[in-house]
């Protein structure tokens, strides 16, 4: 599952975003703007 992380939120539950991504790709936004993707290790390779 895809979830949007305002970078504020994302900065404050690091550990939680990581985890997450294993669900799918976690994007964070800089004031609504895509900023940055995380992807699980998996999905890099």
């Amino acid at each position: 599952m895809t979830k949007r992380w305002q970078v504020q939120e994302a900065k404050a539950r690091f550990s939680e975003l990581v985890r997450s991504a294993d669900s799918g790709p976690q994007t964070i936004t800089v004031h609504g703007r895509r900023a940055a993707v995380v992807l699980s290790a998996d999905d890099y390779d």
